[in-house]
């Protein structure tokens, strides 16, 4: 697919707000930001109440008419939002003021995580992280007297507020928690002689392969001290550790982990899926993370999850297993995937809620963090940069970086290197 195109065409060179032509129509189209600025036309026509964009100035300059329009939003606001119509005019603000922090947050670790040393030349114009209404968004991107970058970071935050908004009211949607998800795992899976925050820990030292960096092998330790003493012996090996859980059935070792992705991650997620519906695209939004030693385990864990699932009582359903550590290839549907991919997946639906459920071996665990093609580090960067993320938050021509495939190479490069590094 080809990369998302620079917003920086749609702003003319004298720093004026764009007219779509015809031309301009197709590619907008093409590149998924039609609907972002064709949404935004709609809106602010009818917020402002004005049949032109050039009117629009005018309005921003008088603090009465500015006011009404404001409420204007608010008024549509809640009539979009209905669960949010009843707040206080404080808990407004707080609301946009949450969406504004998370829209700054996404540009702030994106262009740190993935950036590299132009970090400094992407970093967000600092009165525009003060700004906290999308009204007052709105006049700066209409503002011809302001610098086009701040115009263009003033369009690009209000995006961002508004993909926040559909995943805080798809959040206030659900009708189960992380909470009740643990009690299940509590409850039904691991062992209760185990004193709760006070796990085991597992020492592993893995030997990697030279050239592919997968896991040609392993050692447990039950002390850092003992692991070290082996590394010495072997340099170049690997140390991790893992907080293990003990299983009811075969009081198997397991490591567990539940999370609820963050805005920040949801937010990222829908425009890499280029969608404004948080309940379709962001399939994950509850996730259980789990590593066991052998794929014979994982069998086993997935046996008792589902057997605990029917005899709990609990509305748990399993819709869909794919375990590419038996059968081979992972569908790799997603930017950024690769088909050596090796987990057991399952979805489940738990009260209601979507939750992701990926269960790992000790094996495919270190090649999710080393494997070259494979590890976490550099799925994260090639999921953002080949759907287009980078190059529509960062636009190279609005701030004069590398063209995106260069920056996209030094990325996995600094992937690589911090993978690589002796530990």
């Amino acid at each position: 697919m080809k990369p998302l195109e620079s917003l920086d065409r749609y702003f003319t060179r004298s720093g004026s707000f764009p007219q779509l032509r015809t031309h301009g129509i197709r590619e907008l189209k093409f590149t998924g930001l039609y609907m972002d600025f064709v949404a935004l036309r709609a809106r602010v026509t009818g917020i402002f109440g004005v049949k032109n964009f050039s009117e629009i100035p005018a309005i921003t300059k008088t603090p009465e008419a500015l006011a009404r329009v404001k409420t204007t939003y608010d008024e549509r606001f809640s009539l979009q939002f209905p669960d949010f119509a009843d707040e206080s005019i404080e808990a407004r603000a707080n609301r946009y003021k949450k969406y504004s922090e998370t829209a700054d947050s996404i540009i702030d670790n994106l262009s740190k995580d993935f950036l590299g040393q132009d970090v400094v030349a992407v970093d967000l114009t600092n009165e525009l992280r003060d700004i906290h209404h999308p009204v007052d968004l709105m006049t700066i991107i209409f503002n011809k007297d302001e610098y086009r970058t701040t115009r263009f970071e003033a369009y690009r935050k209000l995006v961002l507020m508004e993909y926040a908004q559909d995943i805080d009211y798809a959040a206030s949607q659900y009708k189960g928690s992380i909470d009740e998800i643990n009690y299940f795992l509590d409850q039904n899976l691991l062992s209760k002689d185990q004193k709760r925050g006070a796990p085991e820990r597992v020492f592993i030292v893995s030997h990697l392969n030279p050239e592919t960096y997968e896991c040609a092998n392993y050692t447990t330790f039950n002390t850092r001290q003992e692991a070290r003493v082996y590394q010495q012996q072997y340099p170049g090996t690997k140390l991790d550790v893992l907080p293990v859980r003990r299983l009811t059935e075969g009081n198997r070792k397991i490591f567990l982990h539940t999370r609820k992705k963050l805005d920040i991650s949801q937010v990222v997620k829908l425009l890499r899926k280029r969608s404004h519906e948080p309940t379709e695209a962001v399939q994950d939004v509850f996730g259980v993370f789990a590593v066991v030693e052998t794929y014979r385990d994982v069998k086993k864990i997935v046996e008792q999850f589902i057997r605990a699932a029917q005899t709990s009582g609990s509305e748990i359903e399993v819709t869909d297993i794919e375990d590419s550590i038996q059968d081979g290839k992972y569908s790799a549907e997603n930017g950024g995937s690769s088909k050596d991919f090796k987990v057991c997946k399952l979805q489940v639906k738990f009260h209601g809620l979507k939750v992701e459920v990926i269960i790992h071996t000790i094996k495919t665990y270190l090649d999710s963090l080393y494997q070259r093609g494979v590890s976490r580090d550099e799925f994260e960067a090639k999921r953002v940069f080949e759907t287009g993320v980078i190059e529509r938050l960062f636009p190279p021509e609005i701030y004069d970086l590398d063209d995106i495939q260069t920056l996209y190479q030094q990325a996995i490069a600094r992937a690589r290197a911090k993978i690589e590094k002796d530990n």
